[in-house]
């Protein structure tokens, strides 16, 4: 299945503001993350735009220095593999895969607000589900429908603490949907400016 590059992107602008109307989401952030795949069988660069929204400041932690809030991403990713065609690699699968994703992040902030750690589950959408792999076979995805799980750590920098810098690892999955389940996991380094 070949994905239409100009479907995708006209969809950008209506899961960045899915929220814009709502009372309870706020938009707080914008992030773009780039960074590699950690498996020696593909050579895929996950590219990552999301904006981040507010949800609460009630989180679940009490009589702590730490406080924990809730927010969610909205995202869009390109995964970039550099692998070619040629005999040593799949014949099938694609080079170019492009997602969309909504997750749902805890984060935990320092006493200062100035560093934070963010945890998070989501669920989206890949455009094929075959990559490009070393070896006779693609790396097979199986359904369109991924989840996305979030590890992830950062500095809020500057007076206003209007930029952050982190790093996050994202695994990418369909939580055994449908076999083959092979996942993807990637880390990513980020820049966010923050609203």
């Amino acid at each position: 299945m070949k994905f239409n590059n100009t479907a995708f992107l006209s969809a950008v602008p209506l899961v960045l503001s899915v929220f814009s109307t709502s009372v309870v989401a706020q938009p707080e952030s914008i992030h773009f993350s780039y960074g590699p795949d950690l498996s020696s069988k593909i050579e895929v660069k996950d590219t990552r735009l999301a904006l981040r929204w507010h949800l609460s400041d009630e989180g679940l932690l009490e009589h702590s220095e730490w406080n924990d809030r809730f927010l969610l991403d909205t995202s869009v990713s390109y995964w970039d593999n550099k692998l070619d065609a040629r005999p040593s690699h799949s014949s099938k699968g694609d080079d170019d895969i492009h997602g969309i994703f909504v997750t749902p992040v805890w984060q935990f902030k320092s006493p200062r607000g100035r560093y934070y750690f963010d945890a998070g589950l989501g669920v989206g959408w890949i455009s094929d589900t075959q990559i490009r792999y070393k070896g006779d076979q693609p790396l097979e995805k199986s359904t369109h429908l991924q989840f996305e799980t979030m590890l992830g750590a950062g500095v809020l920098l500057g007076s206003e603490k209007s930029f952050d810098l982190g790093a996050k690892l994202l695994h990418y999955s369909n939580a055994y949907i449908k076999r083959p389940n092979m996942d993807l996991n990637v880390v990513q380094f980020s820049l966010a400016y923050h609203f």
